[in-house]
């Protein structure tokens, strides 16, 4: 039973980005087919960092919903109770699986701290599930909420703070080494961004089974698209990035030698918040004055990014904005063309995000050990044919796998614990 908070488009985000994430480490990590890598493949890497960052965006924005009264002594253990339970059996399960196909042989130590949410801290994080440093971030921020609820202290202070808290920390680096402190903040700024949503602007209140037609699904499935645009589209991150390098010589990052676990949200980061911002107000169906306006301007916006590609044309390879391109004009069709047979295409891309998103938690945290499975499996290997083949197969087993862990165990655990 669904509950009164749930969103189905918020849902049906989630299982994009997380669909997202998991092709993306296909292609880049090329483990599917141990002998055979299609050197053009890369040129349809989907935006995995991105989707990440939406990912902390979407759990600020659920824990403030689903936290409207702020938390006192006696709710805080059962808020803790319900983040536990919904995170901890999966990822206990996935980190067994994940030592069962890994062939690095790991302390007790630093498997201790894997199953305790302490690596990046204490340890390394467990190559063979390398997404799993998000959720150490994400298990941080579920702690910071509760000062936050408990004291109920703005939001907004909140965002603001953390990104003065992150970038002072940048500047005192090397003097205070502690870079894991500006990116914790750094992705807090997303995840409490969320949080400020959550308690800002008015919900427009749909039908459950609005029509397939209707045009809304069209809106949400454009901004599907401009986030597998972003990557090369995202003319803020450009431009502050060329204004970055004029003024300091440099990018604002921490040294190479870092690790990238401590400094995985950096400062260009940053540079993705007003999509963020625009991509959760229309899937949580916010409203403010002037937004048609506002966010016309921002689906407009990467198109500067067509000038730079003309400008370049002849002097540099720019066969990689191909397929960003096709995503980004999919984009525009998709936001200003209204009719119906557009409309129910989209209505059926959407039904298939909803869908995917309700194991999509499950998905994120199973695939890489999945796909490390796959890699060690040597036979019908190194060729187009045996990719294909790999693919389809790995897409069916990581879905009936994830469909099983969410469906049956999570709702099983859900009952077990009275919940």
């Amino acid at each position: 039973m669904k509950s009164k908070e749930f969103n189905s488009d918020l849902e049906s985000l989630r299982g994009f980005v997380a669909l997202f994430v998991v092709i993306g480490h296909v292609i880049q990590y090329n483990y599917l087919d141990p002998k055979y890598t299609p050197d053009n493949l890369l040129i349809l890497m989907p935006p995995i960092h991105l989707s990440v960052l939406i990912f902390f965006v979407l759990s600020g924005y659920v824990i403030g919903v689903s936290n409207k009264e702020k938390l006192t002594q006696d709710s805080i253990p059962s808020y803790l109770k319900k983040r536990v339970i919904r995170i901890y059996p999966i990822y206990v399960i996935s980190l067994m699986f994940t030592l069962a196909v890994a062939r690095t042989k790991y302390s007790f130590y630093t498997i201790v701290n894997n199953f305790t949410f302490t690596q990046i801290i204490f340890s390394k994080v467990i190559q063979e599930n390398n997404p799993i440093w998000s959720l150490q971030y994400e298990v941080f921020y579920y702690l910071l909420f509760i000062p936050i609820s408990y004291f109920n202290l703005k939001p907004y202070l909140v965002v603001l703070l953390s990104v003065i808290i992150g970038t002072v920390n940048f500047i005192l680096f090397p003097h205070f080494n502690a870079p894991l402190i500006t990116s914790y903040f750094f992705g807090f700024t997303f995840w409490s961004l969320g949080l400020l949503l959550a308690k800002s602007f008015q919900r427009k209140s749909f039908e459950i089974n609005y029509p397939q037609f209707n045009p809304r699904y069209s809106l949400l499935i454009s901004n599907v698209f401009l986030v597998l645009s972003l990557n090369y589209f995202n003319i803020i991150s450009t431009v502050s990035y060329k204004v970055i390098i004029l003024l300091f010589k440099h990018p604002i990052e921490f040294p190479s030698s870092i690790s990238w676990y401590e400094k995985a949200i950096s400062f260009s980061d940053l540079f993705y918040l007003p999509y963020c911002v625009m991509i959760l107000i229309n899937f949580s169906s916010k409203e403010f004055k002037y937004k048609k306006y506002v966010f016309c301007f921002f689906e407009i916006l990467p198109a500067l990014t067509f000038v730079y590609i003309a400008t370049e044309i002849h002097s540099k390879d720019l066969s990689i904005y191909i397929i960003p391109s096709l995503y980004y004009l999919l984009s525009l069709i998709f936001y200003f063309i209204k009719c119906k047979p557009l409309n129910y295409l989209s209505y059926y891309l959407y039904k298939a995000g909803l869908w995917l998103g309700g194991i999509s938690y499950a998905v994120y945290i199973i695939h890489f050990p999945i796909l490390i499975l796959f890699n060690h499996i040597s036979f019908f290997s190194g060729t187009p044919s045996s990719l294909t083949v790999r693919f389809i197969s790995f897409i069916v087993v990581t879905i009936s796998i994830s469909y099983y862990l969410e469906k049956k165990v999570q709702i099983w655990i859900k009952r077990t614990l009275v919940i």
